[in-house]
């Protein structure tokens, strides 16, 4: 009876306390939940207070970006109008119907439109029939470069001129040349201020040293001039490079791939077994040709091989081998068969 109401007072106690922890949580989330409310309040307000300053300084941005933009349209705009520096080529190729007489006529053209225009060379092959397919290159001024290649896609779109392909390559050397520039302003600098180093100079070894410096530093300078003066004659004349060949000379344009189809396959097929079948025709015929060479000696190797003369001429004495062997006298040392007794 004692430990039936100690048992029933341990599972009230246990009770209580159950209850106990489960008000405590409840009373913890309500807290919880009251403080995220607050806080989220907060930050709503924060938020929209942010987001009306944000607007309000929407107008200020906006004109700082337009500033920003207009001033850096400006900045290229100005950085557009330095000088720039391009090498051009032209390369024409034309058929005509009479391509010495075309030739004389663009030389005496291009030497009078321009006549600061120098030949860089020509070149004159033979085309046959009569004919010849005439290279000429011409170095022409800037300011004329535009005149001659309007003038010589007229000229090929003329009454028995076809004009096959005109490629016109340019390369923008701006930079390659402000750098040379600027590289041969610091050298010459250099060269200045070992010239007065060398006047200061007190004993021979600094002098035999600013002597090796100054040398090293005008070599360089020449370099530098020389690579000037090749650009500035690139950027000044170009090449024009025209061709002019018979009508009818000039290669057919490539094919175009034709789509897979079985015909082209069968077609290459049935080559292969009519030239195998030439080849093996062919083979037959020479062997025909030759039969007269090779039935005569077929015949002599197989008479070679059989050899029938010498087995005939051998079947006498093997003839007289076999009967001597059959009538010769049993051997002495075999013993006589003894008839046998009977005992009675």
């Amino acid at each position: 009876m004692r430990q039936k109401l100690n048992k029933h007072d341990f599972n009230v106690q246990r009770k209580k306390i159950l209850f106990t922890l489960a008000g405590l949580g409840i009373l913890g989330l309500l807290l919880i939940g009251c403080g995220s409310s607050n806080s989220a309040m907060s930050t709503t307000a924060s938020s929209s207070a942010s987001g009306r300053s944000a607007d309000s300084h929407v107008p200020n941005r906006a004109n700082a970006q337009s500033q920003a933009s207009t001033s850096g349209q400006q900045k290229s705009t100005s950085g557009q109008y330095g000088p720039q520096y391009l090498v051009k080529s032209l390369q024409v190729s034309m058929e005509v119907q009479n391509p010495l007489q075309s030739a004389n006529e663009l030389q005496q053209w291009v030497a009078f439109s321009d006549p600061q225009s120098t030949s860089d060379g020509s070149d004159y092959e033979n085309a046959g029939n009569g004919q010849y397919t005439v290279t000429l290159t011409f170095l022409v001024d800037v300011a004329h470069y535009t005149q001659v290649e309007t003038y010589l896609r007229d000229y090929a779109g003329q009454k028995g001129h076809t004009l096959d392909s005109l490629k016109e390559t340019v390369q923008d050397v701006t930079n390659d040349y402000v750098d040379a520039e600027s590289t041969l302003t610091n050298l010459r600098a250099e060269q200045q201020r070992l010239l007065g180093f060398m006047n200061q100079a007190q004993n021979l070894t600094d002098a035999v040293n600013i002597e090796q410096q100054l040398t090293q530093v005008e070599g360089q300078i020449n370099d530098i001039e020389a690579h000037l003066n090749a650009l500035k004659g690139q950027t000044t004349f170009y090449a024009i490079t025209v061709t002019v060949q018979p009508v009818g000379s000039a290669p057919p344009p490539p094919r175009l791939p034709s789509p897979w189809s079985v015909v082209p396959i069968w077609q290459g097929a049935w080559s292969s077994v009519v030239a195998v079948g030439q080849v093996l025709a062919a083979i037959l015929v020479w062997l025909l040709a030759y039969s007269v060479y090779i039935i005569p000696v077929g015949i002599l190797i197989w008479l070679i091989r059989k050899r029938p003369w010498r087995r005939n001429a051998w079947l006498p004495f093997r003839a007289a081998a076999v009967r001597q062997s059959v009538s010769q006298p049993v051997m002495e040392d075999s013993e006589p068969l003894q008839p046998a007794t009977t005992e009675k």
